[in-house]
């Protein structure tokens, strides 16, 4: 019989060879190097030995190999475990949402993650070593390190909104965290900083500031409103119903029935006018205003608006200087009328002490430019910027008592910008007033549209 061969890496053969049998352990194919035993198999070969040797006799080594053993699979369980926390806690840090950077007390970055880096714009590799003067002011920061005594608890924290710079140079705005860490003598190992741009919430926050001021500013606009509207309605009331009792239970001539009559009528336009004022805003602002858009000779609504305005006044010279032969314009005639109409009546209104209003029209590029002036006292730098503004009226104190209801530049404003044009106002204390406005030329071909507000 010949002689019996054993398979490489079999049982048979680890027990001829001498090789204590452990589950994961085999005998290596030529070449390759033995494999060293762990996990399970460092149990088998812990048991085993310990085993051996309590049949030799040598009971209390090993009661301490098996002890050394099993402290010695704890602590690499222990190291596996931490191993695999530092893993998921490096993770964590290079997916946060928020920059996180460790900073040595000298204001050196030593770690950063990647949201840093972007945030930043800069990479990482720039980061790291260099300090945060380029992105934090030094005195700031300096200030904050100095803040955390040696001697406070690790739990301080030191948070705040400030402004960074990119690597660009420009400006956001982060909420900083700056903790401290320490050493167990209490003395600050490093700084552990987290940093969360903050720029689109707090331009939010003054969006939303800005919008309560102009929503307040509005509230008390209407309210005086409200109450010049009802002041100026009660006038115009009393005065027609004075007129009209004095008609009623006087014997009149003919000569002062008709003046008392031309005060009841002035007081009724008045009227009219504040309501239509009224009305036309607020259409105008709920985009119901449609204008009926023609072309139009420019000279004649201007002539037709001085005529009309020249009949309301005494004391002032309304005056039309026209550029002859000016192309059509494009636009409404109504409203343009009213256009001007505003324009003309706040020149007589704030010129008290009479003289020249005059309107002009000139082309200017593809618009024809109208200006209406006067001589009067003028408009202060400070108010001209809401001069156009809604419930807005300059009181001058040395032009009396002026009627209206505020909303007349606005609606001015409102309908030259819904023909394609502008308006704009140059005046100064003490020289006058010059308001300018255009309106597009019509197209070669003349057609008939309509334009919604």
């Amino acid at each position: 019989m010949g002689e019996r061969r054993f398979q490489r890496g079999s049982r048979v053969e680890r027990r001829r060879c001498g090789w204590i049998p452990c589950r994961y352990d085999t005998i290596p194919d030529r070449g390759r190097r033995r494999g060293v035993p762990s996990g399970p198999a460092l149990m088998e070969i812990d048991i085993l030995v310990a085993a051996a040797l309590c049949a030799a006799g040598m009971l209390g080594f090993a009661m301490a190999l098996v002890r050394t053993m099993r402290q010695l699979r704890e602590t690499r369980r222990a190291e596996a475990r931490l191993r695999d926390r530092e893993r998921m806690l490096n993770d964590v840090i290079d997916h946060a949402p928020q920059g996180v950077a460790s900073i040595a007390p000298d204001r050196r970055i030593t770690n950063a993650n990647p949201r840093l880096a972007s945030m930043l714009s800069a990479p990482t590799a720039t980061l790291i070593g260099a300090t945060t003067d380029s992105f934090l002011p030094v005195e700031y920061v300096s200030r904050i390190f100095k803040s955390f005594e040696p001697a406070a608890s690790a739990s301080d924290t030191y948070e705040a909104d400030c402004q960074a710079r990119r690597a660009d140079g420009s400006a956001f705005w982060i909420h900083l965290s700056i903790t401290p860490i320490r050493q167990a003598g209490g003395t600050i190992d490093y700084f552990l900083a987290t940093f969360e741009d903050v720029t689109a919430k707090r331009e939010a926050e003054e969006t939303a500031v800005a919008n309560l001021a102009q929503l307040e500013k509005l509230n008390r606009l209407k309210s005086e409103f409200v109450s010049m509207v009802s002041h100026e309605f009660r006038t115009a009331l009393v005065g027609i119903q004075g007129f009209s009792e004095l008609i009623r239970d006087q014997d009149m001539e003919v000569r002062e029935v008709k003046s008392v009559a031309g005060e009841i009528n002035s007081d009724a336009q008045r009227l009219n006018r504040m309501i239509t004022e009224m009305l036309d805003f607020d259409r105008l602002e709920a985009g119901k205003i449609h204008l009926d858009l023609k072309p139009l000779d420019m000279n004649e609504l201007v002539q037709d608006a001085v005529e009309r305005a020249a009949v309301t006044t005494d004391k002032h010279a309304v005056v039309a200087e026209l550029q002859p032969g000016l192309p059509d314009v494009i636009g409404d005639s109504d409203r343009l009328l009213q256009v001007l109409a505003n324009l003309l009546s706040n020149a007589i209104k704030y010129s008290p002490d009479g003289g020249e209003v005059c309107a002009r029209t000139r082309l200017s590029g593809g618009s024809v430019e109208v200006v209406v002036s006067d001589h009067g006292r003028g408009i202060p730098p400070e108010f001209i910027n809401r001069l156009f503004g809604r419930y807005e009226r300059y009181e001058d104190k040395h032009a009396g008592k002026i009627i209206g209801t505020g909303l007349g530049l606005a609606i001015t404003r409102q309908i030259v910008e819904m023909h394609g044009g502008r308006i704009t106002v140059d005046s100064a204390l003490g020289r006058g007033s010059e308001f300018r406005f255009t309106v597009p030329l019509a197209p070669a071909v003349g057609s008939v549209t309509t334009r919604s507000a």
